[in-house]
């Protein structure tokens, strides 16, 4: 959520994420998608089980909506964010897994969110356009079907309305060798005039690249507060920076004529403050980081479609590895804070809760007392 002074923009992202089964997999791709500071999220190939959906109830998730689907298979979800102006009036999941669909006010704007998942057997609008081979020239009958389907609903590409000759691609295949554009929004167009931007992101952690829509809806306000990573006190040069900024403080200011009660209270709203500028810049580093990984692999995704060698193919795969290996700190950084915050703020029994347990407690307890005389007194006879 980005306010302007033309209103707020809200940035929707889709990403067929090739699954989030395993506790690193998942906390990779969900703090790749809160990293991209998307509001909206469409993920395709969630590979869950319905009952697994919980993984993707993250802190900042407001909305979470999944198909009810019960293999590792298919599987979408939309997921928003929780200062999002949101308000779900329906939805609609597909028992198999390949649609849900979601009515509601966005901003007080009525919309229907829609996220599909169809394999269509790398299926594109524009061959000559969508594809970095030119190994097929002719549209196929489903790509017709589609064009179709577009003009009959009233509805545009928005990448290629604002791209009509440009060439990207959301989709590597390390199979074929190749790119091709198949992951696309469809928009109502009747919102072009609030399309601000839509772009592909760079391919990381599955082989689709996100793709993010962003567009400008009226003014919403939405106050942030801050909170300290508690990671950082297990950071050696952050353990260093307070030892300094303490030395500092005290070197500065401790002087007879100023009290004890005084200078205690002053160094924590001085430490509060350093501490929030240490954070801030440690944060950006690392995300600036990331995302400079990501803009040289989406660098070499272009040079690679276009001229292929070895040599960048290399390239690439060495920045994707350091990129897979930021992610991966990222997230057992996010576990970890996710285990604290359950310990934290997890359901804990009331005074009543325990009282009505005890009964079941001591007959369990007199249990076990008497299977240990019944086993005792066995052994005895035994001799």
């Amino acid at each position: 959520l980005t306010m302007s002074d033309n209103g707020t923009l809200i940035r929707i992202m889709s990403w067929n994420c090739k699954g989030l089964n395993g506790t690193v997999k998942h906390n990779k791709i969900l703090s790749h998608v809160n990293t991209m500071e998307a509001d909206v999220m469409f993920l395709q190939e969630t590979h869950l089980k319905f009952c697994s959906q919980t993984v993707l109830h993250k802190s900042w998730v407001g909305h979470l909506f999944h198909s009810k689907f019960n293999l590792k298979l298919r599987g979408v979800a939309i997921l928003i964010r929780k200062n999002i102006p949101f308000i779900c009036n329906d939805s609609i999941s597909d028992p198999q897994g390949r649609f849900i669909i979601v009515t509601g006010k966005l901003c007080g704007t009525p919309v229907i969110l829609a996220n599909i998942y169809a394999p269509n057997f790398n299926c594109v609008l524009d061959p000559l356009l969508d594809r970095s081979s030119n190994s097929q020239q002719t549209l196929t009958k489903s790509a017709k079907l589609i064009r179709h389907f577009l003009n009959s609903a009233n509805l545009v590409d928005p990448w290629r309305d604002h791209n009509p000759s440009k060439h990207e691609y959301s989709f590597f295949s390390w199979r074929h060798n190749s790119y091709t554009r198949i992951d696309m929004f469809l928009v109502d167009s009747k919102l072009k005039p609030i399309i601000k931007r839509v772009q592909y992101e760079a391919i990381v952690l599955s082989n689709h690249g996100p793709v993010t829509l962003l567009l400008g809806f009226p003014k919403f306000p939405s106050p942030r507060t801050w909170k300290m990573n508690n990671s950082f006190l297990t950071n050696e040069s952050f353990k260093e920076f307070i030892d300094s900024q303490l030395a500092f403080y005290f070197e500065t200011n401790d002087s007879p004529d100023i009290s004890k009660q005084c200078l205690w209270k002053a160094m924590k709203a001085y430490m509060h403050g350093q501490i929030i500028s240490h954070s801030v810049f440690k944060t950006k580093k690392e995300k600036f980081e990331k995302q400079s990984l990501a803009q040289q692999i989406l660098k070499l995704d272009q040079q690679y479609s276009c001229k292929p060698n070895p040599q960048t193919l290399a390239e690439r795969t060495a920045l994707q590895t350091k990129f897979n290996l930021l992610s991966t700190n990222e997230a057992v950084k996010l576990i970890r804070q996710t285990k604290q915050n359950f310990y934290e703020h997890g359901e804990k029994p009331s005074p009543q809760d325990r009282a009505a347990h005890y009964p079941l407690y001591f007959l369990l307890l007199q249990l076990s007392h008497l299977q240990s005389l019944y086993a005792l007194w066995r052994t005895i006879q035994a001799f």
